[in-house]
Formats: C-alpha cells, sequence, structure tokens
C-alpha cells in the first residue's frame, strides 16, 4: 500500500515535491511510498503551463519556492529559471514558467523512478475515488480497473474551461460556428484555422470577460499581423470587466469595494485590488486600449444588450468560449459505492483551510486532499490561484498532514 497517490503531475502536483524538498522532508515523502498517476503524455512530452497568456503569478514566484541547497537546486542554473528571475515581479508569458517547470518535473520524475517504493504512470486516467470503511482509498481508472490503495490521496488533476450553455436569447443557434475554448487559442492548437477565418476577414465573438478573454483577444491581434478590420473582433462580457490594481489609491479610491452587483475585491494581505480576477499586463493595456477608442479592431458589449449581442452572434463565424476554468470533476465514493458529493463555490472544490482536505456536506474528507486550479485555497478576494500559493502553504500543509499519517 502507498503512503500516497497524487493524481495528477502538473505545475501544482510539482509543489509537493518541492514542499518537501524545501522542508528536507521529500526523502521520508519518496521512501513512505508514493504512485503517481497522470492522464497526459510522458515526461518527454510535459507541457503544463504551454499557453500564450501572461502569468497571473509574479515571475520570481515559480523559482523562489525551490530549496537553493535541495535536489532541485540545478533547475535554478537553467535558462529559463534566470529569465524568471530577472523579471522579478514582472508578469511575462507562462511559456516560459513551463520551460522551467519542466526543468522541475523531469527532476521529480528522476527520482520517483529511482526510488523502489514509488510509481509513475502516464496516460491513465483516474475517474473514481474510493475511500474505504478502513480510512485507505482505492483509486479506477476510466476502464473501471483498480489501479492502487493508499493511505491518502491528493488530487492536482487541474480545471477545463468552462463552457456554459449560450445564452438562448442572443445566441440563439451556432451549429454553423466554429466554437473553440480559450484553451484551444492560447495553446496554439487551432492556429491554422484560425488564420483561415481572418484571412477571410471572419467575425470573431469572445464570450467572457476574464483575463484569458482579453489575453485570446490580444492573441488572435498578434497572429493576425494587421490583417483584421474594424470591429472584427467582439468580447461579449456578462460583468463589469475588473481590472488588477497595485493598491486601492491606484485603483481610485476604495469607495467602489465591495459595492455593486461584480464588487471590486481587495486583498487583505497584499493591499492589491483583483489580485486573482482582474486583468493585468498585456490583457489590460488592450481592454484600456478598447475603452479609450486606440484600438477598434475589438468592441466591447454587455450581455445584456441583447439585440446587439444577438447581431453579433449571428454575424460571427467564429465562437471562443473564455467564461474561466471549473474544477476537472473526479467521483468519489464510498466502500459501498454511494458517490459522496463535494462542496463547490462557483466553479472551485471548496477545502478545509488548515488542513486542505476536500469538503463534504461542510466536513473535510480525512485523508483526501486537494491544490491547484479548480481546487485552491480559499480567500477573501476569491480562490487563491497562484503558484506562490500551490507550491507554497498550500503543498506544504499537505505533505504535513500526509506524513503525519505514516508517523
Amino acid at each position: 500500500m502507498y503512503l500516497c497517490q497524487i493524481i495528477g503531475f502538473g505545475p501544482a502536483a510539482l509543489g509537493l515535491f518541492i514542499a518537501a524538498d524545501r522542508d528536507s522532508s521529500l526523502g521520508e515523502l519518496l521512501d513512505g511510498g508514493l504512485k503517481v498517476v497522470d492522464k497526459g503524455s510522458p515526461i518527454q512530452q510535459w507541457n503544463g503551463m504551454d499557453y500564450h497568456i501572461e502569468a497571473n503569478s509574479a515571475s520570481i514566484d515559480f523559482v523562489s519556492g525551490i530549496n537553493q541547497n535541495g535536489l532541485f537546486s540545478e533547475c535554478l542554473k537553467s535558462k529559463s529559471a534566470t529569465t524568471l528571475k530577472e523579471a522579478g515581479q514582472d508578469r511575462i508569458s507562462l511559456r516560459i514558467s513551463s520551460e522551467f517547470l519542466l526543468e522541475v518535473a523531469r527532476t521529480a520524475h528522476s527520482l520517483i523512478s529511482s526510488n523502489p517504493n514509488c510509481d509513475l504512470e502516464t496516460n491513465r486516467q483516474i475517474s473514481k475515488i474510493v475511500k474505504m470503511k478502513d480510512g485507505t482509498y482505492t483509486t479506477w481508472d476510466s476502464k473501471n480497473q483498480l489501479v492502487a490503495q493508499s493511505e491518502t490521496v491528493t488530487i492536482a488533476i487541474g480545471a477545463n474551461a468552462d463552457r456554459p450553455p449560450m445564452e438562448r436569447d442572443c445566441f440563439p443557434d451556432a451549429s454553423d460556428k466554429l466554437c473553440l475554448s480559450c484553451e484551444d487559442i492560447l495553446r496554439d492548437t487551432s492556429r491554422d484555422t484560425l488564420q483561415k477565418f481572418i484571412e477571410n476577414k471572419s467575425s470573431i465573438l469572445i464570450r467572457g470577460g476574464s483575463h484569458s478573454a482579453f489575453s485570446t483577444a490580444d492573441y488572435i491581434l498578434s497572429i493576425a499581423e494587421g490583417k483584421l478590420e474594424k470591429d472584427q473582433i467582439t468580447i461579449v462580457h456578462r460583468h463589469r470587466v475588473r481590472q488588477w490594481f497595485a493598491d486601492a489609491d491606484q485603483a481610485g479610491g476604495v469607495e467602489a469595494l465591495h459595492s455593486g452587483d461584480w464588487p471590486d475585491l481587495k486583498n487583505k494581505d497584499t493591499g492589491e485590488i483583483n489580485k486573482f480576477t482582474g486583468l493585468r499586463g498585456r490583457a489590460k493595456k488592450l481592454y484600456e486600449d478598447i475603452v479609450s477608442g486606440r484600438e477598434k479592431k475589438v468592441n466591447l458589449v454587455p450581455l445584456d444588450a441583447t439585440e446587439i449581442v444577438s447581431e453579433k452572434a449571428r454575424n460571427a463565424q467564429v465562437i471562443v468560449d473564455a467564461t474561466g476554468y471549473v474544477a476537472r470533476q473526479i467521483i468519489i465514493e464510498d466502500e459501498a459505492r454511494n458517490q459522496i458529493p463535494l462542496d463547490w463555490q462557483g466553479g472551485n472544490v471548496l477545502k478545509d483551510p488548515q488542513t486542505r482536505e476536500v469538503m463534504s456536506n461542510g466536513r473535510p474528507l480525512t485523508g483526501l486532499y486537494a491544490l491547484g486550479l479548480g481546487f485552491a485555497d480559499p480567500g477573501v478576494d476569491g480562490p487563491q490561484v497562484g503558484i506562490n500559493f500551490f507550491h507554497g502553504p498550500c503543498s506544504t500543509a499537505i505533505v504535513s498532514q500526509i506524513l503525519s499519517t505514516s508517523s
């Protein structure tokens, strides 16, 4: 039996190895026995954060959690690590961060492979976790085959792009449209197809007013190479667009905070406004350019302007969903195969703030932990989505809990 099963081997999951190494307990964690299962490709094709979008976290956060004298110290000598350190508090492309985390993933993979008590499987998807009567857990794959049994489980499977049903009064029929998610575009998997629509002067409609939505529009502008016409891109937003600000003074005062149907949110620890939800970097600059009239190829339309949205939707040949992310679904059952419901808030699974165990009916499920996008720690200003949280206090708490199980 393993000490812990880790479901997922992406950026968030790496935090467990980084945190354990930082606290000089990685050897104990590995010797206790880890089973890592990931639905993705082998390590040679790892691309956990390969997006054309600026990071939500400061560049330095991707490297600051690494123990400079630990087992991941060699990763700090890479070109990507140098770029991240030099960028400091600035946000740069996630593609650079992904290059660095690939180095971390390779090191973690080597450590797992060299320990006889550990195992890593790729191209296998966990679809169900069963909590046994004795408190241990079994996992089952998409073919309903038993994968492993362990004392604890950590879920780090990330989130999917949220693609809610289209509002029928605005989007009566999209069957004849090219429908994409922002992930399709920001991962560059639809570039050739998209460029053909751009060259044909096709209208593009983006649903959502998030950082991803404006980053998607910015990326389309960059690959269009000046071929777009006025108002060829439309961004339809449900709520007032939030912008990130370093503090309330920069945001123009605090009188608007916590007011309205989509209020600005102040982070009590950093003083930042809309730290986890606001536009920043190139996305924020694009929004400001659109509002000021400097950028004429993109126009903003609120969803409640039904007639305008309907007209834009009818004329659009491409519709892109950029309405945020929601945690990937995974079934939790008891030994009698009764489903155990998880507690949700928006697109995020709720967790115990101390242990990071997932919550069911207001109570933590002992030994079942989670972290990462869709499973972020709660905060007064929304789920704390950032690599400094995933690789910092969240992973530290989970590792501590896992090791206390074996002691």
